[in-house]
C-alpha cells in the first residue's frame, strides 16, 4: 500500500505555501503559527514515522523556522533589503525621491506583515514603514 504523497513532497508544499504566501503579500511566517496551532490541537505526533502519511508537525515546524529566511530571500530577491529605511534615504537622497512606490511592498518590522509601497505606518502596531 501507497501513502499517496511522500513525507518529502508533503515538507516541500509547506515551503512552496510560504514562498507563494509572501509573493502575494501575505506574511510567510503565517505558516509556522498555523503548524503550531495545529500541533497544540492535535497531539498526534507519537507513533512510527513509516506509517505515518505527513512529517511529524513538530519537525514542520523546525524545518521551516529554519528554511524562512532563505524562503523569503529567494522569493524577493532581496527586495526586504531593497526596502530597508537605510537604503531608501540614501535613495531618495539620490535620485530626489522614490519614483513610484505604488508598484514596490515593504514589510513591517515588527510585525512581519507585507503592504503595498504606499502605506507608510503598519496599521497594526503603528511602526513607520518607509524614510
Amino acid at each position: 500500500a501507497t501513502l499517496g504523497y511522500s513525507r518529502e513532497d508533503e515538507l516541500l508544499s509547506d515551503r512552496l505555501g510560504a514562498k507563494y504566501a509572501y509573493k502575494a503579500g501575505y506574511d510567510p511566517y503565517a505558516m509556522v503559527t498555523f503548524l503550531k496551532k495545529l500541533q497544540a490541537k492535535d497531539k498526534s505526533d507519537m507513533g512510527p514515522v513509516f506509517l505515518r502519511s505527513h512529517p511529524y508537525t513538530s519537525q514542520r515546524i523546525q524545518l521551516m523556522e529554519k528554511a524562512m529566511p532563505s524562503i523569503i530571500s529567494k522569493a524577493d530577491a532581496g527586495k526586504i533589503a531593497k526596502n530597508s529605511p537605510e537604503l531608501q534615504t540614501a535613495s531618495n537622497s539620490i535620485e530626489g525621491g522614490p519614483k513610484d512606490r505604488s508598484q514596490t511592498r515593504v514589510m513591517c518590522q515588527k510585525c512581519r506583515r507585507i503592504f503595498p509601497g504606499t502605506v507608510n505606518y503598519c496599521p497594526y502596531d503603528g511602526t513607520k514603514l518607509g524614510p
